[in-house]
């Protein structure tokens, strides 16, 4: 999906939605921390940078808070911003009731598309009901009008997860102001041509060349540093790292375990 079709993010989120009541209930979690859906749109070339600090497009989790993917142009230091709200059970039920009217609360049919991608990315949507879970993934997923068969209708539904985020019915979004961060800090040759090299912050409890390839971080100088500054590459103990950064989501892990 495009970034320019969610622009609307970086602006409070005004429209009120007019929601019908599905046919049937669809038992899903509903702790605020369970992920029930989310969508992401990972570019289809980039650096780890690139693809570590993106976060997802839309999460929506069991007791309907809701996050959203903001522009990023507007990033908090180099961390992409995003939005949250809470949305009505109602609301998760209806967006659940179009996934099954979609054909998605299903095992994923073949998204190949009919001819190679150029460079195109994945387009994935994972939802999480009391039957189970399931992930559909496509590639280089176009506008519904350009797709048909099963690519259609994961299209159809993409489109429909913009309108559904664009309405909330309850309290426009606000941007969320995180206080821990997905880190990633990568040994890097000192280029000028690439950025300017920082010195790290000596009050910040964090040894960078312990985050490796993710790391969760809540050190409130850590944190403020990486919100508040676009700079990248920091050195620590004479060594030069690149940083990424995202906002810590619910569903997010990091298999090298907290940095602090």
């Amino acid at each position: 999906m495009s970034r320019r079709l969610w622009t609307f993010l970086a602006l409070p989120l005004l429209l009120g939605a007019c929601v019908q009541q599905p046919v049937a209930d669809i038992h899903h979690p509903t702790g605020r921390d369970d992920v029930v859906l989310k969508l992401t749109d990972g570019p289809g070339m980039g650096t780890a940078q690139t693809f570590f600090s993106a976060p997802p497009v839309l999460v929506v989790t069991g007791d309907g808070t809701t996050y959203l993917r903001g522009e990023e142009v507007t990033a908090q230091g180099i961390v992409w911003p995003v939005f949250r709200y809470r949305a009505s059970e109602s609301e998760v039920a209806l967006l659940l009731h179009e996934a099954d009217r979609d054909g998605l609360l299903a095992p994923p049919p073949d998204y190949s598309p009919s001819s190679p991608v150029a460079d195109g990315g994945d387009t994935t949507v994972t939802i999480t009901t009391g039957a189970g879970t399931w992930t559909h993934r496509a590639n280089g997923l176009d506008d519904p009008s350009r797709e048909g068969g099963a690519r259609g209708r994961l299209a159809d539904f993409v489109a429909y997860l913009e309108r559904w985020g664009r309405t909330p019915g309850g309290p426009a979004a606000r941007e969320i102001r995180p206080t821990a961060l997905r880190v990633l800090a990568q040994p890097a040759a000192p280029d000028p041509a690439r950025g300017p090299v920082s010195t790290w912050p000596t009050a910040a409890g964090i040894d960078l060349a312990g985050v490796g390839d993710c790391a969760v971080v809540r050190d409130p100088v850590a944190v403020r540093r990486l919100t508040t500054s676009e700079e990248q590459y920091y050195r620590q103990s004479d060594e030069t790292f690149e940083l990424a950064a995202a906002v810590l989501l619910p569903g997010d892990s990091c298999e090298s375990g907290p940095a602090s």
